[in-house]
């Protein structure tokens, strides 16, 4: 399964498959953890909080990544492209947001990603 299509499961989604309420499924994973890889994650990481209907926040960082990796280095996009970019594929976010996403990724401001 490639990233692009992943879908997240929220609590609220998990809550109505088990006919339970979201508080409930919530209590559960509470202080839950799982290891895998000699790694430890937190349950929580299984319910990833829905940034729009259908993406969650990695689905975006992913996308956000995906089209700075596609820009040409001579006209890389601004903040504000990219949200216009989202926008046309009816996922509305703030500049700040793509800003935030960028840092967390490691990205550089357009300003900087540009190459003579």
């Amino acid at each position: 399964m490639q990233m692009q299509e992943l879908k997240p499961l929220g609590l609220k989604d998990a809550a109505n498959a088990l006919n339970l309420a979201p508080s409930t499924i919530s209590r559960a994973i509470k202080d839950k953890y799982i290891q895998c890889q000699n790694k430890i994650f937190s349950l929580k990481i299984l319910f990833p909080r829905k940034v729009t209907t259908d993406l969650s926040q990695a689905r975006i960082e992913y996308d956000l990544q995906k089209l700075i990796d596609q820009e040409s280095p001579h006209q890389p996009l601004s903040d504000q492209q990219l949200v216009e970019h989202f926008a046309d594929h009816g996922v509305t976010l703030s500049r700040r947001v793509i800003a935030k996403y960028r840092k967390k990724l490691n990205i550089p401001n357009s300003y900087q990603r540009k190459k003579d």
